[in-house]
């Protein structure tokens, strides 16, 4: 009786297996968009814009991992009193900028970055934050060992908070090393986001931790830390451009933040800077 249910059981499985057929469904296309950034801050040289085409997923094109850079734009930089600047492509930086002798960021004020060409006209603004936060200190405290006789130091960086509104913040620490007194090499070792939230008008800081072999204790090290002071849509980005680049295995890939209209992508934002310099060693 066994062997009967069995052989039901067998053709019942074949008769499903025999309805299978290939499903062919049209997938949705989707034209690339423009993406622009433009950081703006007054404590940079110059000002540059990025404009490059997004790579969608379903446009029936072969992938690419690399956005296409878009070279004949018509860029301008517009300030609120309707002063109006060009900036021209930069082969070298594939990207569009000028000096900020042409047109300062003024603090408080508020620009207008507009990008044309083909079909699209987008655009982004974005107001300069009234001033850079000062970096309070920076100070090195050595540990010991660790279990490679590499010497640990812990870093410290304090600042004090803009009581009364919201703030943004970024910490970025990179040590400088001069080889043979020609070449510098530069190399990122912290790089977070705070927001201020219940600390408002507090002291704020961050501490990280690095090592380093004793044969290179016996010089000086060079670090540059830099406290960036960001408005929303700058922090907003980064937060989720940090996070898809991390190193948390667990962490959720979070949709990227945009504020730019007309039919873009990306982000038109601005921050301060301050930076400070350390020596550890020697």
């Amino acid at each position: 009786m066994k062997s009967i249910y069995y052989l039901v059981a067998l053709l019942a499985l074949l008769a499903f297996s025999a309805c299978e057929k290939p499903a062919n469904i049209a997938l949705p296309s989707s034209d690339p968009k423009p993406v622009v950034f433009a950081f703006l801050s007054p404590e940079e040289p110059t000002i540059e814009v990025s404009v490059t085409l997004s790579n969608p997923i379903f446009n029936n094109k072969p992938s690419n991992s690399e956005f296409t850079v878009v070279r004949n734009a018509l860029v301008e930089l517009v300030d609120e009193t309707g002063k109006k600047v060009i900036l021209p492509f930069n082969l070298l930086d594939d990207n569009y900028s000028i000096s900020q002798s042409l047109m300062p960021l003024l603090p408080g004020k508020k620009y207008k970055v507009l990008v044309s060409f083909d079909a699209y006209k987008v655009y982004g603004e974005t107001t300069i934050l009234d001033k850079a936060v000062p970096i309070k200190n920076v100070e090195a405290t050595q540990l010991g060992r660790d279990e490679f006789d590499n010497i640990r130091y812990a870093f410290y960086t304090r600042w004090d908070d803009i009581a009364n509104q919201a703030n943004y913040y970024r910490i970025m620490m990179e040590s400088r090393y001069s080889w043979g007194g020609q070449d510098t090499f530069y190399s990122l070792f912290l790089d977070q986001l705070q927001f201020d939230g219940s600390n408002d008008g507090k002291e704020m800081f961050v501490r990280n931790e690095l090592s380093f072999s004793p044969f290179m204790m016996g010089e000086k090290n060079y670090f540059d830390c830099y406290l960036i002071h960001a408005d929303f849509s700058y922090f907003e980005y980064h937060k989720r451009r940090l996070n898809y680049f991390g190193d948390d295995p667990f962490g959720e890939p979070l949709p990227m933040y945009s504020n730019i209209k007309g039919g873009g992508l990306g982000v038109v934002s601005s921050y301060r800077k301050t930076l400070v310099e350390l020596t550890v060693g020697g």
